[in-house]
């Protein structure tokens, strides 16, 4: 009789880790199928993980190098979160902005996104920086309306955003399961990114000219490749691209510029054409 309660209770235990490895291994999946699918809709590249390692989503946007995974917290936040890490051009800025667990409203109040003003946006975050000018010029309106749509997103009331030896980190404190969040969460970190970096360019201005310029080891911004053939160049700012390149990013690489008009350059003219000759001084000609 002992035997047999022994053998029912083995049973049991047994019974219940294989539904424990089963449920685990179908979140597994689910969250591999979920992380794909962002892949493909964002043009990204799905990172299985290995045996160990958690999956994680490359990107390509624009010039920039992105990557998404589940990670351990930074504090103060604690616990795994999901995290955006995209590469930053300005090494010498450091900005640390997180969500203040004493501030954070009671559950069912929130802060409004629209028209929130910079002191209202102080009082509901802890912001440290190395220089107050630089981060008070980071901390645009543009920004500070990104960063309270990705605080509000999936029903969760924090953020932790990180600006540290070129490198942008931003988290949020969960799993992001379903993958409308994911997607979400993916698409607000870059236009969090493309708004952080009208702060760094402004100013800038971009010169045109008609004078011919020699292509000798150009190299593509957006793969990093010599272009050899089918080059196109930006109507605006003249940066050359692999027409490929071009088409895949959707508009110019250079921060800033970010025109969706390209030209495509021509030899030049002789330096003493022909009377008869109507060939352009200018080197480029619109497609």
């Amino acid at each position: 009789m002992e035997c047999l309660l022994a053998f029912l209770v083995l049973m049991v235990m047994f019974a219940a880790a294989i539904g424990t490895i089963a449920r685990a291994q179908a979140r597994s999946a689910k969250r591999r199928r979920t992380y794909r699918h962002v892949a493909k809709r964002f043009a990204g590249q799905y990172l299985p993980g290995g045996v160990f390692g958690r999956p994680g989503i490359r990107f390509r946007y624009g010039a920039t190098r992105a990557l998404f995974r589940e990670a351990r917290a930074i504090p103060p936040l604690a616990g795994r979160c999901a995290e955006m890490r995209l590469d930053w051009p300005n090494a010498r800025l450091q900005i640390e902005l997180y969500r203040d667990p004493d501030r954070i409203h009671p559950a069912g109040i929130r802060t409004q996104v629209s028209g929130i003003s910079e002191r209202e946006f102080e009082t509901d975050y802890v912001i440290n920086g190395r220089d107050d000018a630089e981060t008070a010029n980071l901390l645009s309106e543009g920004v500070r309306w990104q960063l309270n749509r990705l605080r509000l997103l999936a029903d969760d009331d924090n953020l932790y955003l990180k600006i540290h030896h070129g490198r942008l980190t931003v988290q949020k404190p969960t799993h992001l399961k379903r993958q409308e969040d994911l997607a979400e969460f993916v698409q607000l970190v870059f236009e969090l990114y493309d708004q952080a970096m009208l702060t760094q360019v402004v100013g800038i201005d971009f010169l045109g000219s008609d004078v011919a310029q020699p292509l000798e080891d150009v190299i593509c911004k957006v793969c990093g490749d010599t272009i050899e053939h089918d080059m196109v160049c930006c109507q605006r700012c003249k940066t050359p691209h692999h027409h490929d390149c071009w088409t895949y990013n959707g508009a110019c690489s250079v921060y800033g510029c970010q025109e969706t008009r390209y030209v495509a350059p021509r030899s030049a003219a002789p330096a003493n054409p022909p009377a008869a000759s109507n060939a352009s001084d200018n080197p480029f000609r619109p497609t």
